[in-house]
């Protein structure tokens, strides 16, 4: 067998909730290929990570990272500590869906916890086009969750009062929009 990387007598944590397990962990592109004992195998890179563990990355489930990884897409803070999974949207303040006033208000409103960063194009409106801002170009997987306040304000603006019938059929449409454009 041929592979990119081997890394070789690693302790593996596979996300089970087993005890940790010495393995060789075969990578082939961006995939993990083989775990076991790959004795005979060879790689163009062959790493030796005897007393490290090997685990898969991190899912960090509460971060405000939703511009900062379009500002930074390496984004090494949390690439150093193993994190490889964003869920952003995070506490119904986020950036899609987002007409200009909205994006306006949340761009203000958030600033303080997700940073705002100069060098962002804010040039979208829908999840989608938001989502589209990551793919291929960020280190860091992101999850996006919708967030409702959002929501509310694409339907009904700040307006202080129990939504409608109307109302919130309308927010249900752009939650079910969103959520078939790549939201979870």
């Amino acid at each position: 067998m041929t592979f990119d990387l081997i890394l070789r007598n690693g302790r593996v944590i596979d996300g089970s909730g087993g005890p940790p397990f010495r393995a060789d962990v075969g990578v082939s592109g961006t995939k993990i290929a083989a775990v076991g004992r790959l004795d005979g195998a060879t790689a163009a890179k062959d790493l030796d990570v005897s007393g490290r563990f090997v685990v898969p990355g991190f899912i960090d489930a509460h971060v405000h990272g939703d511009t900062v990884l379009l500002a930074d897409p390496i984004h090494m803070p949390a690439l150093k500590q193993g994190v490889t999974t964003y869920i952003i949207g995070q506490d119904g303040t986020a950036f899609a869906p987002a007409s200009p006033s909205t994006m306006d208000y949340m761009r203000r409103y958030s600033a303080g916890f997700n940073a705002n960063p100069p060098g962002v194009d804010y040039a979208w409106n829908s999840v989608a086009e938001y989502l589209a801002k990551f793919e291929g170009t960020t280190a860091i997987n992101v999850a996006y969750l919708i967030p409702n306040g959002n929501v509310r304000m694409e339907v009904m603006g700040l307006d202080p009062r129990p939504a409608t019938a109307d109302e919130i059929k309308a927010m249900r449409r752009m939650v079910h929009q969103g959520m078939e454009e790549g939201a979870v």
